[in-house]
């Protein structure tokens, strides 16, 4: 099984977001803040992160920096997700960079781009 880890601090946009990928199939863990989230990441080596932008210890582009520039970790996908977007989110190395009020849908859609791109879903 495919997996995903959710880095944000709100509980309920990764309930939400963890359902909508676990109903996909994927298996998703949950980190509330970066440097738990960068720990999982290390020890779990998922697929590919949603990456919350701010978040109570760190930015999510800071942790999007280090994951890519470590060669064990630099193909992980990153999905940063971000209240609003500005031209110096796309130089953290982010896969993709969405706001979050995009909705689940569009999240799910990204995330099938990213992990299984031309595939239908």
């Amino acid at each position: 099984m495919r997996k995903i880890l959710i880095v944000d601090d709100s509980p309920t946009i990764a309930t939400v977001f963890a359902r909508f990928l676990t109903r996909a199939g994927y298996q998703v863990q949950t980190a509330a803040d970066g440097k738990t989230g960068l720990a999982m990441a290390q020890r779990e080596r998922p697929e590919l992160i949603l990456l919350d932008n701010v978040l109570p210890d760190t930015r999510g582009t800071e942790i999007c920096r280090t994951l890519k520039a470590d060669a064990e970790l630099s193909s992980i996908k990153v999905l940063l997700l971000t209240g609003t977007h500005d031209a110096s989110l796309d130089e953290a190395g982010a896969d993709l960079v969405l706001t979050k009020d995009c909705g689940p849908a569009r999240v799910m859609a990204a995330v099938n781009e990213l992990l299984e791109p031309g595939t239908v879903r």
